[in-house]
């Protein structure tokens, strides 16, 4: 089991915007509070329960789009006007920190999540996987409501997977392991996961896939709202006018994935319901 830090959009850059003005507040301490509440829960919860079941802490590390809070995490238009630099300064910035308020916590991981275009991807992964090893880590990657086997910003997800293999070889090649513990697609309409797992599937034979969709409804930028629903096509027909996510967990895990979760408008309820599921299937 993994809980999640409620980082995905912190920065210390806004921050430092929104809290310009004041003086109490210290937006160092701010992004390191976001970290260590997830710490605090884990220490009640062993407290509870005991500490025989190891629980870890994924801290999350959206993409560069979700600190603007402006939606365009979900197209990754803004790496067209970015530098691969000043990408890999901004992400090298935020590990640091991120880094810095661990301090000595173990059973730690990174959950780099939300990524919408190579660009991104690889900026990450030259960071994560050679300029400051430190902790094992999920990528993941979202993908394009509309176009079949696509990342968010329109690129095929195929040739991502095949970048992502080349810079793995070679880490492997340097250090004889990995730190990239799994790669997946995340915050994505349920109905287009099925061919994104396949691909994955088959681009990276040596590393788990994790996928944790949204609800399948459609996010307005303007006026900050979920609406509607893609189609679930690969669903019976009786379940496709009402369906959940959840019911496509058995589909996903025969195309190969292996790790499940839920994200945007999914709940405690569907979690539950995936590790009832999940104990029925088998290879």
């Amino acid at each position: 089991i993994i809980t999640t830090s409620c980082t995905y959009q912190a920065s210390l850059e806004g921050f430092e915007k929104y809290y310009s003005d004041k003086n109490d507040i210290n937006p160092k301490e701010l992004l390191f509070e976001c970290v260590r509440v997830a710490f605090r829960a884990r220490e009640k919860y062993y407290q509870i329960h005991g500490s025989d079941n190891k629980k870890y802490i994924g801290i999350s590390i959206g993409p560069y789009g979700a600190t603007l809070a402006d939606g365009s995490e979900y197209t990754g238009n803004y790496a067209d006007s970015m530098t691969f630099g000043e990408l890999k300064l901004f992400y090298k910035k935020r590990i640091e920190l991120f880094l810095e308020a661990i301090d000595e916590e173990e059973d730690v991981i990174f959950i780099v999540e939300t990524i919408p275009c190579s660009k991104e991807v690889l900026a990450l992964l030259e960071i994560l996987l050679f300029e400051k090893r430190s902790l094992p880590f999920f990528l993941s990657v979202s993908g394009h409501p509309h176009k079949k086997g696509c990342i968010a910003s329109g690129e095929p997800l195929n040739v991502v997977c095949s970048e992502v293999n080349s810079l793995y070889l070679k880490e492997f090649h340097l250090y004889a392991q990995s730190l990239l513990v799994a790669f997946g697609i995340n915050c994505t309409p349920p109905g287009q996961l099925k061919s994104l797992i396949s691909i994955a599937t088959k681009g990276l034979p040596y590393h788990r896939i994790l996928c944790y969709p949204n609800s399948g409804e459609s996010w307005d930028s303007d006026s900050h709202s979920w609406s509607g629903k893609y189609p679930f096509d690969d669903l019976s027909e009786e379940k496709r006018e009402s369906y959940s996510f959840v019911d496509g967990i058995p589909l996903w895990y025969k195309s190969g994935a292996r790790i499940f979760g839920g994200c945007c408008r999914t709940y405690p309820e569907d979690i539950k319901k995936i590790v009832e599921i999940l104990p029925t299937l088998s290879d």
